[in-house]
């Protein structure tokens, strides 16, 4: 499975050690498979690449986000594509056991396969 993380580094949760955090959330979701997250910083092309390749769309959710270009940016790419979406705060994800954290992926796939048939 591909997971693209769409996160804004002005996540006050994330603020303190920025390196720390986004390798907290690595390490957290590649027990379910590969994960991109834009840290360091990639070139644009990249990270539309890695958000197109990918099955799981995880939004770092923040009072942030609606103020981040980018993360409205990816999160309307990630819908049109049709990608599982799953949001959670950091420290929810950093919390949230494997088990409970694959059912809400499942359980996000089979919203999605609905919202497709339905169209």
């Amino acid at each position: 499975m591909r997971i693209f993380v769409s996160y804004t580094k002005h996540n006050d949760d994330l603020k303190p050690d920025l390196e720390l955090s986004t390798q907290a959330i690595k390490d957290k979701l590649s027990l379910l498979g590969d994960v991109f997250m834009d840290y360091p910083l990639h070139e644009p092309s990249r990270v539309w690449d890695e958000l197109d390749r990918c099955d799981v769309f995880v939004l770092i959710k923040s009072d942030k986000n609606s103020k981040s270009k980018w993360m409205v940016e990816e999160r309307k790419r990630a819908e049109v594509n049709f990608k599982i979406i799953v949001e959670l705060s950091y420290f929810e994800l950093l919390n949230i056991k494997d088990e409970d954290l694959t059912k809400m992926i499942r359980d996000s796939n089979s919203k999605s396969n609905l919202q497709i048939q339905s169209k």
